[in-house]
């Protein structure tokens, strides 16, 4: 377990935990591990709640369910590649981490703070949140040329994002929506843009990652929109795209995919994260006078897109 500072405003810290349950069950001693389940269900509850129906999916006998998770020679290998992990980079990953949630919460100093856990979460997840907590999987961030990758026949462009570098973006754009997915109406695909851009404007005020690493692109990807974001937001209202709910159509804009449909190889999934981080800085940039809260909380997308004056240069 390891304590690190978190502010509540931005002038005054507090101590929170991070907690490690990798740890915990990397122990051999059935009775030591037993003993420490039981001490985690008096202050952790709510993280083993998770565990037993999302990992090891099994809610009768906890202890046995997990001894066998623990056991299974894949868990075993990646529970000793995750401390070797941590060996190497704790103190860069923790440092990341706690300036990241330091800065959320600077700016947002009435939400009530997450728990974070880190974890070996067998490949199901890489960071979740789930009720008061989130976890993050170190499974999924030990580097794109781990062995397991390959073996779970991870496609390469998603294989390209299981670093750690891209911890702390993940992880506030998680925190993120667990705060505020309420203001997310999914009325269209302007919508989308907006909230993707809400997203990566806090990603950005909240990270020390270099812009491509926020946005989960590679540094040719990031440059390849740079130097083409007229085209991909003439691309967009070419294809009537902008008012869309065909969410088929949408899905490479949104997600992690090889590159974004309709448009070069070159480009990169989640591009409506760049063009509506593009929309939502310029409008924020007009309310400079409004808090984050306050800009976040405005939910009409064209007003939005209206008052940003969003015209990309040719």
């Amino acid at each position: 377990m390891l304590i690190i500072f978190i502010g509540c405003n931005i002038d005054k810290s507090q101590k929170i935990n991070i907690n490690d349950f990798h740890e915990v069950i990397s122990v051999n001693d059935i009775i030591a591990l037993g003993d420490s389940i039981k001490d985690w269900e008096e202050s952790h509850e709510v993280f083993l709640d998770f565990f037993s129906n999302y990992i090891i999916r099994n809610n009768d006998d906890f202890l046995s369910s997990l001894i066998s998770f623990k056991n299974d020679t894949l868990i075993e290998e990646t529970n000793d590649s995750i401390s070797l992990f941590l060996n190497k980079n704790e103190d860069e990953i923790y440092d990341d981490i706690s300036f990241s949630l330091n800065k959320f919460y600077g700016f947002f100093p009435s939400l009530t703070q997450t728990k974070v856990y880190i974890y070996n979460s067998g490949f199901n997840y890489g960071i979740i949140s789930y009720d008061d907590i989130v976890a993050i999987g170190l499974d999924n961030y030990l580097n794109e040329n781990s062995k397991f990758y390959k073996m779970l026949s991870i496609p390469d462009y998603l294989r390209k994002y299981k670093s750690k570098r891209y911890i702390t973006a993940n992880l506030i754009e998680v925190i993120f929506n667990s705060y505020f997915e309420e203001y997310y109406k999914r009325n269209n695909f302007l919508s989308s843009l907006i909230y993707k851009g809400k997203i990566m404007y806090v990603v950005e005020k909240c990270s020390k990652n270099s812009k491509e690493v926020n946005f989960s692109y590679t540094n040719e990807e990031y440059l390849w929109c740079e130097e083409n974001e007229f085209q991909i937001w003439n691309f967009f209202i070419e294809n009537n795209l902008i008012f869309s709910n065909n969410q088929n159509n949408l899905r490479s804009y949104l997600d992690y995919s090889p590159f974004a449909k309709g448009m070069p190889q070159e480009s990169p999934g989640r591009i409506a994260y760049f063009v509506g981080y593009k929309i939502f800085k310029k409008y924020a940039e007009k309310y400079k006078h409004k808090t984050l809260f306050e800009l976040i909380a405005e939910t009409d997308e064209n007003k939005i897109l209206s008052e940003s004056k969003y015209r990309p240069k040719k």
